[in-house]
């Protein structure tokens, strides 16, 4: 057997100087692209490390340590995701994550998601390392209450302040992009009552800042429009009815999203039916539903009811994610838009202005629209 060859050498900028005659100093401003080297210097510095084999990742570490000791920024080009475990699934949080995707790689980082967690301490081991190595230089979550803990304890580990940037929910102490929900409840009111509704069912979410912006704007369109809302307006929680009655078992996983959790199902087994709430309050004749899912279980709850959309009932959802398909196909729900993947893409830009000391803890509101579609008509 021949003689075993030795570890092939590690190539430094001092290998790289020392092959071209020239300073450690130079080297590294000519493989950094520095306009001050010459660009015949500069080349042959490259060509150099490409013949000698130069490795970037060798030096990545020695150059953060030296630049935090120098009390330096360092910057890696990383950004973390996080995201719920249904992400794929979910045309909601699906938008939202190739909105970032995209956002990110325009502008040069690389992006990691992870799950987001039950609670602080369901961190992987390994996901935590990156963080306290200083590794991710900043981090997008769809923001709400239940991950607020998780990412605290984060920045507590990480070796220097780390940007945050919530989506949808504007976060404590963060920036934000959201959507105007509050234009768009208008929005979809005002076109309800322009068709000569006057009594509107507003199926909503237990109270949250998006819930309180989405009435609210509900309460300024009939306000707007000279109507008391305390005579016009119906509050429901979309808990509190049954929805389910008779859904289809083949389309049914994809429009469960946020509908029922354990401490309601008891309550939920007996409360009235939709149609029964309707039969109850005949002025009603049209509905704002909390989301695109919870105007499709109103749909077919209804239908199975025996009543009609939109001959006998007008209906909207929110978001603009799910789509009730008539015979062609052609989605039939008329909808508020929120712009999940310009969210998205907004989020990652303003991250990373962020990261670049180019902006601070701003919030950024997109504007809604409403997608007029075969689900509203004229009361009967």
């Amino acid at each position: 057997m021949g003689a075993e060859q030795s570890p092939k050498r590690k190539v430094t900028f001092h290998t790289i100087a020392d092959y071209c005659g020239l300073s450690i100093f130079t080297v590294s401003l000519a493989l950094r692209g520095d306009q001050r080297i010459l660009p015949a210097t500069a080349e042959r510095v490259r060509q150099a490390a490409a013949e000698l084999g130069y490795d970037p990742a060798h030096n990545q570490s020695a150059r953060r340590l030296a630049l935090m000791r120098n009390g330096q920024p360092v910057l890696n080009n990383l950004v973390a995701l996080y995201m719920p475990k249904d992400v794929e699934d979910t045309p909601y949080f699906n938008r939202l994550f190739w909105g970032v995707l995209n956002g990110v790689t325009h502008d040069g980082f690389a992006l990691m998601v992870a799950m987001l967690p039950k609670n602080a301490e369901a961190s992987t081991p390994d996901l935590m390392r990156l963080f306290r190595q200083g590794d991710i230089d900043g981090i997008i979550w769809p923001g709400d209450v239940t991950v607020s803990g998780h990412l605290e304890a984060l920045q507590r580990t990480c070796p220097r302040d780390l940007p945050l940037i919530s989506m949808i929910w504007p976060g404590a102490d963060c920036g934000s992009v959201v959507a105007d929900d509050e234009g768009g409840a208008a929005a979809a009111t005002r076109h309800l009552l322009q068709l000569g509704h006057r009594e509107i069912l507003y199926l909503y979410q237990p109270a949250t800042y998006i819930s309180d912006q989405r009435i609210a704007g509900v309460r300024r369109a009939f306000a707007e429009a000279g109507l008391d809302p305390a005579h016009h307006l119906h509050l429901l929680n979309a808990l509190s009815v049954q929805l389910m009655s008779s859904f289809p078992r083949k389309v049914a996983p994809a429009m469960l999203q946020g509908q029922r959790d354990d401490a309601t199902a008891t309550a939920d087994f007996r409360a009235p039916l939709l149609s029964e709430w309707l039969r109850a309050h005949a002025g009603v004749t049209a509905i704002l539903a909390w989301n695109d899912g919870n105007a499709l279980h109103a749909w077919y709850a209804l239908n199975n009811a025996g009543w009609r959309v939109p001959e006998d009932i007008s209906l909207i959802g929110f978001d603009d994610t799910n789509s009730m398909p008539g015979p062609d196909g052609a989605n039939l729900l008329t909808s508020v838009h929120v712009p999940l993947r310009e969210i998205g893409e907004a989020a990652a830009h303003h991250l990373i202005r962020q990261i670049q000391g180019q902006a601070t803890n701003e919030q950024l509101m997109l504007p809604t629209s409403l997608a007029i579609r075969a689900s509203t008509a004229p009361p009967r």
